[in-house]
């Protein structure tokens, strides 16, 4: 019996205990883990530099690190992954990335075995001071309305140089499906070709997970086939399957500009932004005011433009809050109804 309690491990129960340390760790997104491992490795290197502990922190050390970091005093260094050059610069943050970057520290000592608090007055204090001082407006980009989509996808950029020219079908069936299925860019590039079902009322995309749906419950989106095929997302995702050739897999995936040559790889998030600025750019548009997500918010404008009512534009943008979805809503509509209107015309004598 003791020298059965003393045998190593076996390689099964090893692989349990390493799935169930997966698991463990699992409760953030990567892309968020990411951002917190970046965050904590700038604090470490910052408290370096002061001369003061990093784990465990005091929190009066974190509030002068966060005034820093609002004033633009913190110089964050990083090597450039291509040259391996040294890289620095000093930027002002805003009180919502503080906000984040809270947490990737409170992430770092719990992590690590070290209890913060999430609320202590010193810090919260601080936090506070740097909202009413320095504001928390939050920078949202310009949506693209249906009429920017269409001058874009009939662009001399959009039109095919050859009979399958893959790059410029994928990114308009890219750019149609973004605007009309109203998703986050990182839901746009999750899909896979299985997501997709074509019939006979329209097309229905499968959202496997998405920001407000963390636990992959999964959601459908319904689209009606467009009036306009230059602009019909069911029509260029069809053509865009055609010619690919998919069957199944990641949908809009990584194309080798020299070969035209399609890859097993998705595109990122990133490269969603990529595709609107160039197109934008190439029709007269200022690409620093757009971004991934203008599709995602031209669709919510327009709807709220043409009268369609916030339940049903909350029901296909799969919004939670009513008040995150009037943020695109009230600017849209503005105009509609105005109590402004006519208020300096005669009265009319009754």
């Amino acid at each position: 019996m003791t020298a059965d309690l003393l045998k190593p491990p076996s390689a099964e129960l090893r692989q349990l205990t390493a799935n169930a340390a997966h698991y463990a760790t699992s409760t953030l997104a990567d892309s968020t883990l990411v951002s917190y491992r970046k965050c904590w490795s700038h604090w470490v290197a910052w408290c370096a530099d002061m001369g003061i502990e990093s784990l465990p922190a005091e929190p009066a050390s974190v509030a002068v690190y966060f005034a820093a970091l609002a004033d633009g005093n913190v110089e964050v260094r990083w090597t450039n992954f291509r040259t391996k050059e040294p890289k620095s610069r000093k930027a002002v943050y805003k009180y919502g990335t503080i906000q984040h970057i809270y947490a990737a520290i409170l992430w770092g000592h719990r992590t690590q075995g070290h209890d913060f608090p999430s609320a202590h007055p010193a810090i919260t204090k601080v936090l506070h001071g740097i909202k009413y001082r320095k504001g928390d407006k939050k920078a949202r980009m310009t949506p693209l309305l249906v009429a920017d989509l269409r001058t874009i996808l009939s662009s001399d950029k959009m039109r095919e140089r050859r009979f399958e020219d893959l790059t410029i079908i994928r990114d308009r069936a890219l750019l149609s499906l973004g605007f009309f299925s109203a998703m986050r860019r990182g839901e746009l590039v999750a899909l896979r070709v299985e997501d997709l079902a074509f019939g006979p009322d329209g097309l229905t995309v499968t959202v496997r997970k998405s920001k407000t749906d963390q636990f992959a419950q999964g959601a459908p989106v319904y689209i009606v086939p467009q009036a306009d095929p230059l602009i019909c997302p069911i029509v260029l995702l069809k053509r865009y399957l055609e010619v690919s050739g998919l069957k199944s897999g990641p949908l809009f995936r990584r194309i080798d500009s020299r070969s035209d040559c399609m890859g097993d790889r998705q595109l990122t998030d990133q490269v969603v932004a990529l595709i609107v600025k160039a197109c934008v750019e190439a029709v007269g548009l200022d690409p620093t005011l757009f971004a991934g997500h203008s599709l995602r918010a031209g669709f919510i404008t327009e709807a709220a433009q043409r009268g369609v009512s916030m339940n049903n534009i909350m029901r296909h943008s799969r919004h939670t809050s009513e008040r995150v979805a009037a943020t695109y809503i009230r600017p849209a509509t503005g105009f509609i109804g105005n109590a402004t209107r006519g208020l300096s015309d005669p009265k009319e004598e009754k």
